[in-house]
């Protein structure tokens, strides 16, 4: 008997041994897929999660790469100038923002110069604008480097693994080497905006090509910020998980206590449970299924299990109705609400966050368009009432000009015929000083003649003296020879012939000083005359000295007048310029307004795509309009 019991014992002891074996063996198995579960749910959400924001930043870079295209469509229309268009593409870049800090930003690209990238927009490294990136290393640009949490200063051991990149040429490599796609993924160090300029963080990057313009245009997030993401969506499902753990180890204990078969059964039936919801999450998480089909039985649970269906269920509801409002937001439908669980609800949170951002910006770009479209219409109106204005000033400026011209050249003419006057009459003045210069040698002459006469009349006073003395020596001598008688008869005869010739001479003296003092009175009268002429001319030349100077005085008022009248003719000239270029300036502001208003209409047209709380139903059979 005390064998059998002996024997009892043992056998229960097996019984027993096997049990704890098989329920350490549970335990240990149930704490390794656990964990392993954990690992594998982690990796997996990290690369679903790495995919997702590349997806999104790709999704920033064509809506950037959209409005681009429609810039160039508008060059390619002639409504907009390339330097225009590019100057509306870097205004976009740099003032958009998307989830908090994030940014774009623009740099070159071109088949010859690959290796020669240059940066055209960086919103938040304005020093860069402008300069070539050809040797811009992420490792060789900061003093420390952020790596899993842990701060290494530059050449620290500890970053030497880190081969770093050359971060615009090989984004411009990895669009080349897309080929068709022309886009490209790049990881390397950068800062980050709102923390110190001086460390990098890792950051991943989408940059897509823009052709037309030789751009590419970038984004990135950073790879910290992704795994805090990770970390906070797979911190509930490993809770869970624990939770199911404990149970499991609870029930494995129990049943393993009770009997190894049935905690065998039982864990089989857990394991099962858990790899369907897990199993489920990773359907959700890998191919973005969130219709799941749940049996009611796991559902009607009360345990542990059954919460973990019912949790994987609301999952499930909520990724489906938030599903539906991406939907709606993609086909512009801004209606719909986000149901927000509670305050973890980071994504209920955001998306509710972005549809309100969405419905006010929308809002208020309407209202900026409206009153764009209205400024333009009044830019346009009054554009046209300045340039008819200057049109009509232009052309009373051009009547005015031609009749200045007209009066400039009668100005120009009666300047010269002035000036001729007043030559002509300096030369009448030295013409009439010479006159009287003639004329006073000439009273100076007949002065002198006038002398010479009364010299000659002395002179044939003289002589008729001397014939008046001779005619009585001869009247004595002619007595004397009476009384001579006979003998004096000849010389009676010689002195009746001297008396004779100097009765002549006596006669002759006496005409000649008749005529002498006849020619005297005349030539008197001659010197009175000249003296009269001398005076006249005297009084002729300063007449016309007069005259000359008041035409000269004519002459050089007449040409100051003329000279004034051409600075007035280039003065209107000038206006007239100014007028033209105004009226010029006045149409292609008019055709700026047009173009501002035709922008305005074309913003208001897409702000009406997006329907908003208060628009009308869209009908059923209508074609969704997506947002380009």
């Amino acid at each position: 008997m005390a064998r059998q019991k002996s024997i009892r014992l043992k056998i229960l002891s097996l019984i027993f041994a096997s049990c704890l074996v098989i329920g350490l063996a549970s335990v240990l198995a149930t704490f390794s897929s656990s964990r392993s579960l954990k690992i594998n749910t982690a990796e997996q959400l990290g690369e679903k999660r790495l995919a997702a924001v590349h997806r999104e930043l790709g999704t920033v870079v064509d809506s950037v790469l959209s409005m681009l295209k429609y810039y160039q469509k508008q060059v390619d229309e002639g409504t907009l100038s390339l330097e225009k268009a590019q100057d509306y593409g870097k205004e976009l870049v740099r003032a958009m923002r998307f989830d908090g800090n994030n940014y774009l930003w623009i740099h070159s690209y071109s088949q010859e110069a690959i290796d020669k990238p240059i940066m055209v927009m960086h919103p938040e490294a304005p020093q860069l604008i402008g300069k070539e990136l050809e040797n811009y290393k992420d490792m060789e640009r900061y003093e420390f480097y952020n790596v899993d949490g842990t701060v290494f200063p530059q050449g620290d051991p500890g970053i030497a693994h880190i081969t770093g990149v050359n971060l615009f040429i090989d984004m411009n490599r990895a669009i080349e080497a897309s080929g068709d796609e022309q886009s490209g993924i790049v990881d390397y160090y950068w800062f980050k905006p709102g923390h110190e300029k001086n460390t990098a963080y890792l950051k991943t990057s989408v940059v897509k090509l823009f052709p037309d313009w030789g751009w590419v245009v970038g984004t990135g997030g950073y790879i910290d910020t992704i795994q805090a993401d990770v970390a906070n969506d797979i911190a509930p499902i490993a809770a869970e998980l624990d939770n199911s753990k404990v149970l499991q180890i609870a029930a494995v204990v129990i049943v393993a206590v009770v009997m190894s078969l049935i905690g065998l059964a039982v864990t089989g039936i857990m394991k099962k449970s858990i790899t369907g919801n897990v199993q489920r999450l990773r359907s959700m998480a890998e191919e973005g299924e969130v219709d799941i089909d749940i049996p009611q039985a796991e559902l009607a649970r009360e345990d542990e299990l059954g919460q973990i269906a019912q949790a994987c269920s609301s999952l499930s509801e909520s990724l489906a109705q938030r599903c539906d409002v991406a939907a709606a937001i993609a086909e512009g439908d801004l209606r719909k609400d986000v149901q927000v669980v509670g305050d973890q609800d980071r994504l209920g949170i955001a998306l509710s966050g972005m549809v309100e951002g969405l419905r006010s910006r929308m809002d208020i770009l309407d209202r900026e368009a409206q009153g764009l479209s209205t400024s333009a219409n009044e830019i346009t109106h009054a554009s046209e009432g300045l340039s008819n204005g200057a049109s009509d000033q232009a052309a009373s400026t051009e009547e005015i000009s031609a009749t200045l011209t007209e009066v400039t050249s009668s100005a120009r003419e009666a300047a010269d015929a002035a000036s001729k006057a007043d030559s002509r009459a300096v030369e009448a003045r030295d013409a009439g000083e010479a006159g009287i210069v003639k004329i006073e040698e000439l009273n100076s002459a007949m002065g002198e003649i006038q002398e010479a006469m009364e010299d000659i009349t002395k002179i044939l006073g003289s002589i008729d003296g001397i014939a008046f003395q001779t005619n009585l020596l001869a009247l004595n001598a002619a007595v004397e020879a009476a009384r001579a008688g006979r003998h004096g008869k000849g010389f009676a005869v010689v002195a009746d012939e001297v008396r004779a010739l100097a009765g002549r001479s006596a006669a002759a003296a006496k005409e000649s000083a008749q005529k002498i003092t006849t020619t005297g009175e005349r030539v008197q009268r001659g010197l009175g005359a000249a003296t009269a002429v001398t005076e006249s001319l005297r009084e002729i030349t300063e007449a016309i000295s007069e005259t000359a100077s008041l035409v000269a005085q004519i002459a050089e008022a007449t040409s100051q007048q003329a000279k004034a009248q051409e600075q007035v003719q280039m003065g209107i000239n000038r206006i007239e310029g100014v007028t033209q270029s105004n009226a010029a300036q006045a149409e292609e502001t008019a055709a700026s307004a047009l173009t501002l208003a035709k922008s305005a209409s074309i913003i208001s047209e897409l702000v009406a795509e997006f329907k908003r709380p208060g628009s009308p139903e869209p009908e059923t059979d209508a074609e969704p309009k997506l947002i380009s």
